[in-house]
């Protein structure tokens, strides 16, 4: 009995024996890379965990976006960005300066990251999976947010104002379809 539980010890992953953390997601990507890793995380469902994390304002997590976005599929790229989106109402100091990084990366052309900066994270594409009240409130929630960062939040403020005027003039012609989440 001993023997097998020493066998799958071996052969198990830290990270489904361990509570997923940003210091061991960090240690994984420098290790073994980001895609490993998230298949990792998505095989153990601990993707949740740092979705929600990054979501939730959660500093650490937060900093873990620009080495885990490269490569990733359109969902889960779609994910990430949704995640960031809400960061720029829950942290909004935080993740407007890791979309810094972000869009460094991109202006030294970094291919893997351009659909991972600002102009990316702040068109509220998250109405395509949220209801209209939902992304209502989102959008009074992040814009008052990015009014109060100043100068630091106002290119993301302008291009979520500019992506807000196209949805509600498509919503008047008939155009939007709303998704169904709740927020």
């Amino acid at each position: 009995m001993r023997r097998l539980l020493a066998v799958i010890l071996l052969a198990c992953p830290l990270s489904v024996l361990a509570a997923v953390t940003p210091s061991s997601v960090r240690q994984s990507v420098e290790r073994s890379g980001a895609p490993a890793t998230l298949q990792s995380m998505g095989l153990n469902r601990d993707l949740d965990t740092v979705l929600e994390g990054i979501a939730k304002g959660n500093n650490a997590w937060i900093s873990l976006y620009p080495s885990l976005v490269p490569n990733t599929n359109s969902d889960l790229g779609e994910e990430f960005i949704d995640a960031m989106g809400f960061a720029l109402v829950t942290a909004p100091a935080k993740a407007l300066s890791t979309l810094d990084v972000v869009d460094k990366r991109i202006a030294a052309k970094d291919e893997a990251m351009y659909r991972f900066g600002t102009p990316m994270v702040c068109t509220m594409g998250m109405v395509y999976s949220y209801d209209q009240p939902s992304s209502l409130r989102y959008y009074k929630a992040v814009t008052a947010s990015l009014a109060a960062q100043g100068k630091h939040g106002a290119e993301c403020l302008k291009i979520i104002n500019e992506s807000m005027h196209e949805i509600e003039a498509d919503d008047q012609q008939g155009k939007m379809t709303w998704g169904t989440r709740h927020w």
